[in-house]
């Protein structure tokens, strides 16, 4: 699979914290650039967007600063009781509650800067 994967631990890049809009904090981010076909991509595939993976305290923030209550069914649609997940346009964020873990993906066009889908359902 071609894909540049690395670790974002540096402080230029942040979301907005829970206490002020303007606060910012370290962000525990991986990215990809990839295309459309994430896994398994065809020969003359090429690449048109920077996959955005974020963990941990950023996660649960954006997760919990998205509106509404969130479904506790996972992406094919089947019942997932330990699971909360909310999506804004190609932004999903998800909480397993009783693990206290949150994740968000979202997909970033390299053409346009529109969000896509950054997740893949199995």
């Amino acid at each position: 699979m071609r894909k540049l994967v690395a670790t974002l631990a540096f402080s230029s890049v942040a979301v907005i914290g829970i206490e002020k809009a303007n606060d910012f904090a370290v962000l525990d981010a991986m990215y990809a650039i990839t295309s459309e076909y994430m896994t398994d991509p065809p020969a003359d595939d090429r690449p048109d967007r920077v996959l955005l993976a974020i963990q941990g305290r950023g996660a649960k923030d954006i997760f919990d600063a998205m509106p509404g209550f969130g479904s506790s069914v996972d992406c094919a649609g089947a019942p997932a009781p330990s699971e909360v997940t909310k999506t804004a346009g190609g932004l999903e964020c998800t909480a397993i509650k009783a693990r206290e873990e949150y994740s968000c993906t979202v997909a970033i066009m390299l053409d346009a800067g529109k969000t896509a889908r950054g997740y893949i359902c199995d």
